[in-house]
């Protein structure tokens, strides 16, 4: 995630914590000071009352002591406000007026108290000033908020700082080379653990992945060494006068080797680090040369081979990796291609190979990358269509297959070279 964008949600998450309190504090300020008000006039009623009384108990005319106070003997006698009111809600105990007059009541055991607090209502008199103090205080609390969410973004740095550096390394390295003794580099802390344990397990990683490397490069070069034999022994025997069954043999023989010889490229691509897509190849004298290679799996099929390919288009890609990758998707167009034709082309930034055949089988398609999975018709290894998806994943290259009944269609994306 963008710095920019985590900075903003912290100091949006500080600001709205900020926000939300002071209106909290807001509203209960308020609420609490008109519950206060309320509870004075009750406490100023109930004093009343008792003086009321007192006053009753003696036969004298009851007077409250406060003048904004009034004494009703009975309901009929009540304002209108609070009578009509009080017929419908009969424990109501304040009233407003049409024309803003606000009166609290108290029952006595005869008569009712009545006091006109229209004039006494602190809060509502005061409450533009203190809404203006809540909204200072709001920009005071924002402010404080704003200054924390920087402090608290200062520090997330300062800590973090180990860790960025850790993935630094990491990012740096170059693409041949794991990187190793770099734990040093931190503190004996979190992160400086959690170093040494990646740095252990990077080891690890690297010392299999060279044992695996080396492994395929011995095994590759001691295949290469009786096929080279082979291959010179069919050389010789191609030379000889042979019978029909006796050539057909020898050419079976010697597509078997061409496709150990693949199989041996591709272990070799995937054994090395090199990176084979910063190299430019003229892409059309490679495909001429497998197709060549390989046009004797036609035979006598009727198959129109359809190249379109500019002979000045260069892609950004070894010619060894290149050779590979065609000749194992010409090889399989060629063989599983009855009657049609086999297409060779570069179009919109991908490289494609497409056949007319019967498509590849719905229970094969799942898994049709994976090595040893082949068609019934198929005399190959299986291989071959692993070895492509592999070296693309090595390479990035995005590899996509479309097939159906009418046929199958490779694409590479692969960037071509601008002149």
């Amino acid at each position: 995630m963008n710095t920019r964008q985590i900075r903003n949600k912290v100091i949006a998450y500080f600001a709205s914590i900020a926000l939300l309190v002071s209106v909290l504090f807001a509203a209960m300020s308020l609420l609490f000071a008109y519950i206060i008000e309320d509870t004075l006039f009750e406490l100023l009623l109930r004093d009343e009352r008792q003086h009321i009384s007192a006053q009753l108990e003696k036969g004298l005319q009851p007077h409250p002591k406060l003048d904004f106070i009034r004494y009703y003997p009975s309901e009929q006698a009540l304002p209108d406000v609070i009578r009509t009111t009080l017929a419908e809600e009969p424990n109501r105990i304040e009233f407003s007026g049409n024309h803003g007059e606000h009166f609290h009541l108290l029952k006595l055991e005869t008569g009712f108290l009545v006091a006109d607090v229209s004039t006494h209502l602190v809060v509502r008199e005061f409450k533009g000033a203190m809404l203006g103090t809540y909204v200072v205080m709001l920009a005071v609390m924002l402010l404080v908020a704003l200054v924390l969410a920087l402090m608290s973004l200062a520090l997330a740095k300062r800590l973090l700082l180990p860790l960025d550096k850790l993935m630094a390394i990491i990012n740096e390295a170059p693409v041949e080379q794991l990187p190793n003794n770099f734990a040093s580099q931190f503190q004996q802390d979190e992160i400086g653990s959690f170093a040494s344990a990646l740095q252990d397990a990077l080891n690890r990683i690297q010392a299999f992945v060279q044992r695996e490397q080396a492994f395929t490069r011995e095994v590759s070069h001691e295949l290469r060494t009786p096929l080279a034999v082979s291959e010179g022994a069919l050389s010789l025997l191609e030379q000889t006068k042979l019978s029909d069954v006796q050539a057909d043999y020898v050419a079976r023989l010697r597509l078997a080797a061409q496709q150990m010889n693949q199989s041996i490229a591709g272990l070799m691509v995937l054994a090395r680090e090199e990176n084979h897509s910063l190299s430019a190849t003229r892409v059309l004298p490679v495909v001429e040369r497998v197709v060549l290679q390989y046009v004797s799996l036609i035979g006598n099929k009727p198959i129109e081979l359809n190249i379109n390919i500019d002979r000045n288009l260069q892609l950004k890609i070894s010619e060894a990796v290149l050779t590979l990758l065609l000749s194992n998707l010409i090889q399989n167009a060629f063989t599983h291609t009855k009657q049609g034709t086999v297409t060779v082309a570069y179009q919109h930034g991908c490289l494609l190979v497409n056949d007319e055949g019967s498509g590849i089988a719905a229970e094969l398609l799942p898994d049709v990358f994976c090595a040893g999975i082949k068609g019934p018709e198929s005399n190959g290894s299986g291989l071959g269509l692993a070895i492509v998806k592999r070296v693309c994943e090595r390479l990035n290259l995005p590899l996509t297959l479309d097939t159906h009944s009418a046929g199958t269609c490779f694409r590479i994306a692969i960037t071509a070279v601008t002149a």
